[in-house]
């Protein structure tokens, strides 16, 4: 007995209530027992509850009695028998024994890469948990330069390197949750071919996230990695525009052969779309002019006058368009359509759901910038070269007589 001033006889508690008293509590302790029964008074004018508060360490069965009350939905655990006079109820309490598993545990791994001509600066968050106190060794990269390590925002002792080059971060763990962030500096210089160096975490990890800042110098080609991360859609873009030339170019309503649409297609992929179809109808409107008047179908008057008109607009509208790409391939960034996961032209992410040891395996091939404005820039040279013959053939289209119009106006004279 617990509570002072309970009286205890016989194995039983004295309870005495003064008048005006209708309640009398009070605590005892039972030592811990695999098995225990309880017996309700034989008393028929007693009426009694049992809760059992059990913790989650313990398993529990019962024999005897059925619980009237277990629990309330997203509530604590409580039964509750309500025993008639004379009735018992056997509990039989047990501890599970542990299995076997890992004590610590990566909830999240972030990786923040930014490569440079000269290095890159590689920052990992861990977010872990750990069941029992130790140390967690973690090894670098061989040849990096750690710069900051912190456990929980507070600083650790950065390591030194081995004889043999290698670096190992000791991790020093206690139970709970804490959060380890390590930078270090890579030597390895960004090229065309770009794999960042990531560590090995010695342990199964689940959200793992992979984040490159890319130069605004540099050219992004083509992206590997996990499923859920970015990708250039232009090669896609490319792969339509090869199949509209070769279409295209089987036709004769213009002079451009299937080479010339590709090239055309290839320099305006990064324009808008609507400047596309602008250039691409203007052609086309030209050449069906042109059509007309061989047929003899040509519109006469006020109309020939008013379609003429629409074809000069329509001419003006192309070339401003063609001056604009011209003027975004030269001075603008190129537009690869990069896309997933969030990614931009700059930021590329990946994701990947669990790992058993290493980090997700990224690569990047990419060309500096002004690889990119020089093939603009030839390609700007060769469409000036190919607009002067596209706007004589378009003048001749509009203005120039045909010979079979003036023989019929001979004949007729």
């Amino acid at each position: 007995m617990q509570t002072a001033g309970v009286a205890v006889v016989d194995g039983q508690v004295l309870a005495a209530l003064p008048p005006g008293v209708t309640e009398l509590t009070w605590t005892a302790r039972l030592d811990p027992v695999s098995e225990l029964t309880l017996t309700a008074s034989a008393d028929p004018r007693v009426s009694e509850l049992w809760t059992l508060d059990l913790s989650t360490l313990w398993h529990l069965t019962w024999h005897g009695l059925a619980p009237v009350y277990q629990r309330e939905p997203l509530a604590q655990w409580l039964p509750q028998w309500r025993p008639r006079a004379g009735e018992q109820l056997t509990l039989e309490l047990t501890r599970p024994l542990g299995v076997p598993g890992a004590t610590l545990t990566f909830d999240r791994v972030a990786a923040q890469i930014a490569p440079g001509q000269r290095g890159s600066t590689v920052t990992l968050t861990l977010a872990l948990r750990s069941s029992r106190g130790g140390n967690h060794l973690l090894p670098l990269p061989a040849g990096v330069e750690p710069l900051r390590i912190a456990l929980d925002g507070r600083a650790l002792p950065v390591p030194i390197a081995a004889a043999d080059g290698t670096i190992a971060v000791e991790l020093p763990l206690v139970p709970g949750s804490q959060q380890v962030t390590l930078t270090w500096r890579d030597p390895q210089p960004l090229g065309v071919h770009f794999t960042p160096r990531l560590p090995d975490v010695g342990q199964p990890a689940v959200n793992l996230n992979v984040r490159v800042q890319m130069p605004t110098d540099r050219w992004i080609l083509l992206t590997t990695g996990p499923l859920l991360g970015p990708a250039v859609l232009v090669w896609g873009v490319l792969l339509v525009v090869t199949g509209l030339a070769l279409a295209l170019g089987r036709s004769r309503l213009t002079p451009l052969r299937t080479r010339d649409w590709l090239l055309l297609g290839v320099g305006l992929s990064v324009a808008q779309v609507w400047a596309n179809l602008l250039i691409v109808g203007w052609l086309f409107a030209l050449g069906a002019h042109q059509r007309q008047r061989q047929l003899h179908t040509a519109p006469t008057g006020w109309r020939l006058w008013l379609l003429h008109t629409g074809l000069a607009g329509l001419t003006l509208a192309a070339l401003i368009a063609l001056l604009i790409a011209i003027q975004q391939g030269l001075l603008g960034y190129p537009d690869m359509h990069i896309a997933g996961n969030d990614s931009t032209a700059h930021v590329l992410n990946w994701y990947q759901d669990r790992t058993d040891n290493a980090l997700p395996k990224v690569e990047i091939y990419s060309l500096p910038l002004w690889v990119y404005r020089a093939l603009m820039l030839a390609w700007a040279l060769w469409l000036a070269v190919r607009l002067l013959n596209w706007l004589r053939w378009g003048w001749n289209a509009i203005a120039a007589p045909i010979k079979h119009e003036q023989r019929n106006d001979a004949s007729v004279v």
